[in-house]
């Protein structure tokens, strides 16, 4: 029996949308090979404070609903964790 080793891959965030006036956030994860990663944590955070936790898709897509509509200079900050990937972080600002 060999040791499984667990290679953590490289994923990114992309398409992630935050705009100003909207309530939505939402982006798609996918690994470097083009992949979509499923079933990841994403953590949503506005001006440092956590605002939402969901899970992306099967198509590595995720989409949620703020309480309150973005304005311009806010800060969305996305973690992103799972077994199989390197912990993402992306902040965006809302223009």
């Amino acid at each position: 029996n060999k040791p499984s080793t667990t290679t953590k891959k490289k994923a990114t965030v992309k398409s992630a949308k935050a705009k100003k006036g909207k309530k939505v956030v939402s982006a798609t994860i996918k690994l470097s090979s083009g992949k979509v990663v499923k079933n990841a944590t994403v953590k949503v955070y506005v001006n440092n404070k956590k605002k939402a936790t969901t899970k992306t898709n099967n198509k590595g897509k995720f989409s949620v609903k703020l309480s309150k509509k973005l304005k311009k200079g806010d800060k969305v900050k996305l973690v992103i964790t799972k077994s199989t990937i390197k912990k993402i972080t992306k902040t965006i600002k809302v223009k």
